[in-house]
């Protein structure tokens, strides 16, 4: 029982962190978001509707789906489910904040677990919905983990939801329920799809590190090759009983008798050899696809294993190994080459002279181990959040700062005090324009109770900042944000960069910062009621 515990741990916790993303986005409610005016909302809800309506646009319709698609189905929803009217500016933000709680900002989701294995804890990432840029255009897709959930959530994992569903169409087909069997092949050619992205993710995978490439493949071939031939025989034997309806139907819509019921019934029937032919060419392409993955899988272990091979036996780096596993046992590989040559062993007497006359240490002096660093990979999205983190905190601190000894000021003096600080090098920083957009999803804001309760991905980083000692005081301040009513009215040029001799600009709409403090919140009373400045 226990070495069923610690070897299939592993492979448990790659089939649960599908289903983490759910629980966290269910978790982080609305109960604080506009102090809690969309509480009423169930997120978990909306997440499977949104997932519903990628899988129909992605997989059904072979479409992208962008943000606006996206807005346009949640102004729906939100309406008919929750009576949240579509034309007001809050649902806009609503709709925005969800999506950035679904999209996770463009970030994975991360899951610790503890290895019992190698008794360590690891991390494991997923993503929902990925991002790509198509002519200009951000268009969005789901991943195969976030189709592989939604399916799990109702569908049976042990069996090939292939066959169940060859199995489903088969009940529809001799129960003439034609139209319905059209949906269930559609759900296959879905399922089809959905395994064939799975195959790319593994591909991708084996180009990056081939041996947790490896890993990927074994887990693929266990879960979606193994059915290859019972699903064709499932297809065959459908094909035929689809084949009889087809003969069946057109001898008796030749009949004088037949009715405009009997007809469509016939088309129905066409309709759904069709939709199942096509599904027998996307199995076949996917089965061509897993055969050339097996054949690249194959190539790219012989070549890593190839690259591992030594052409000399390095003593010194050997000996390393040894000192730092603390393990003599490894000294066989050394000294058994040496012995095998000369089976008959001999002994020399006059050995033993220097045997005794041998020096020896008056005490035996300790051996010196040295400590191997170990370095841990960073992914290029884990580097940039230390950087994004590094400069909003920055930025954040000197916005803080200011708040401190003036009471009201806008963005243009803002920017003054910055370029005193890091010189015009701040304005062609991506994460200082991040930063604003980051801000100004909220009009105002309390700093103490950022601290217990962060909301937005920068309220979180405020949030870690408040609580090191040296920033304590910054935690009683609350000011407020004020937007220009026509944005194009006061523009704030900053220099970007220099390309040749002409200087490329951005334009920034100008914003006011108030310090909203009354007396009574500047001496830190927790609890009461504050009033605004």
């Amino acid at each position: 029982m226990i070495q069923e515990v610690l070897d299939f741990h592993y492979e448990r916790m790659q089939n649960l962190k599908k289903y983490y993303p759910f629980f966290k986005i269910k978790d982080s409610s609305l109960t604080l978001y506009k102090e809690g005016k969309y509480a009423d909302i169930d997120m978990g809800y909306v997440l499977m509707a949104v997932l519903r309506f990628f899988i129909e646009e992605n997989n059904f319709n072979n479409m992208e789906v962008t943000y606006g698609k996206y807005a346009a189905f949640l102004y729906e929803l939100l309406e008919r489910d929750f009576q949240i009217p579509s034309s007001s500016e809050d649902t806009k933000e609503l709709i925005g904040y969800i999506f950035d709680k679904i999209h996770n900002e463009g970030k994975p989701f991360y899951m610790d677990y503890y290895d019992p294995a190698d008794r360590k804890k690891k991390v494991t990432r997923v993503k929902l919905i990925n991002s790509q840029l198509n002519e200009g255009q951000v268009t969005y897709t789901l991943t195969s983990d976030a189709i592989e959930f939604y399916l799990d959530t109702k569908e049976i994992k042990d069996e090939s939801k292939i066959n169940i569903e060859q199995l489903l169409l088969e009940k529809m087909i001799r129960s003439n329920d034609f139209a319905a069997g059209i949906q269930v092949v559609r759900r296959i050619n879905h399922e089809v799809t959905m395994l064939r992205l799975r195959k790319n993710e593994v591909i991708q995978v084996l180009s990056n590190d081939v041996f947790e490439g490896m890993s990927a493949y074994d887990s693929f071939v266990k879960t979606g090759m193994r059915w290859f031939d019972e699903e064709q025989k499932l297809f065959q034997k459908n094909t035929e009983l689809i084949r009889k309806a087809v003969e069946k139907a057109e001898l008796s819509s030749k009949d004088e008798g037949a009715t405009d019921a009997y007809r469509r019934s016939l088309q129905e029937v066409h309709d759904l050899e069709k939709e199942l032919l096509k599904a027998i060419g996307k199995h076949n392409e996917l089965l061509t696809d897993c055969i050339d993955l097996q054949k690249k899988a194959d190539e790219m272990l012989r070549t890593a294993k190839f690259n591992k091979l030594r052409a000399t036996f390095d003593f010194r780096d050997y000996e390393g190994k040894i000192r730092a596993k603390q393990d003599t046992s490894m000294l066989k590989l050394i000294v058994e080459p040496l012995l095998l040559p000369n089976i008959r062993k001999t002994w020399n007497l006059s050995g033993i002279e220097d045997l005794i006359t041998y020096p020896q240490n008056a005490e035996e002096q300790a051996e010196k181990v040295e400590e191997t660093e170990t370095t841990n990979y960073q992914y290029e999205d884990e580097e940039a959040d230390k950087r994004i983190h590094r400069n909003f905190v920055s930025i954040a601190r000197t916005l803080f700062d200011q708040l401190l000894v003036k009471e009201r000021f806008d963005l243009r003096a803002f920017n003054r005090k910055l370029e005193i600080k890091y010189f015009d090098d701040i304005f062609r920083n991506s994460d200082y324009y991040s930063f604003f957009v980051h801000l100004c999803q909220k009009r105002e804001y309390r700093l103490w109770e950022i601290e217990k309760e962060p909301d937005t991905f920068l309220e979180g980083i405020i949030a870690d900042l408040l609580r090191l000692p040296e920033n304590e005081k910054y935690r009683n301040l609350h000011f407020r944000i004020n937007l220009s009513k026509d944005f194009s009215e006061d523009l704030i040029e900053n220099i970007q960069g220099v390309s040749g001799e002409e200087k490329e600009s951005f334009f920034t709409s100008n914003i006011e910062f108030c310090n909203c403090k009354t007396e009574g919140e500047q001496k830190g009373q927790k609890g009461v009621e504050h009033v605004h400045g």
